[in-house]
């Protein structure tokens, strides 16, 4: 198995991993806010940037799990879970600062606490709310690599 290859089964199963991933947080948000929840507030720019992000940090750590898991033969499980929650996490923080750079921008000189509000938080609800299904995900997102690195090197082919 080349680097390479590695790399491209691992960005793939990882946008995969983020659409479900995404999927699950529009559900879970319903459950708790109402089917139209990212309507009722004005920060429709922070879904979209946050979406984005998840994509880009998504690709960028499938590589990287890929890699460790086809390449150094790394437990697929473990790997699965600490890039899941990497993208979960660094996701999460980069899309904060979104709304942290817009409540500094409105309120210079005001007393309010911005990096708690935009940045700790959401840290902490997302990391809260999407433990569970951060778990299951990456043990799904970590095999998924290893069975497809295994159809690809064709071990499972010959069998």
């Amino acid at each position: 198995m080349t680097k390479e290859t590695a790399q491209l089964i691992g960005a793939k199963e990882a946008i995969r991993f983020v659409s479900v991933g995404l999927i699950i947080a529009y559900l879970i948000m319903s459950i708790l806010a109402g089917f139209s929840w990212f309507l009722l507030g004005n920060y429709q720019l922070n879904l979209l940037i946050a979406i984005v992000v998840v994509y880009l940090c998504g690709y960028f750590y499938g590589q990287l799990a890929g890699v460790a898991i086809l390449v150094k033969r790394k437990g697929c499980l473990l790997i699965g879970l600490i890039y899941g929650f990497l993208i979960l996490i660094t996701a999460t923080f980069v899309s904060s600062l979104t709304g942290f750079f817009q409540e500094v921008y409105k309120s210079t000189g005001k007393t309010d606490d911005p990096v708690g509000d935009y940045v700790f938080r959401p840290l902490f609800l997302v990391c809260f709310v999407g433990l569970i299904p951060a778990i299951f995900l990456g043990f799904w997102f970590g095999s998924r690599i290893k069975n497809k690195g295994k159809i690809y090197d064709g071990t499972v082919l010959s069998q």
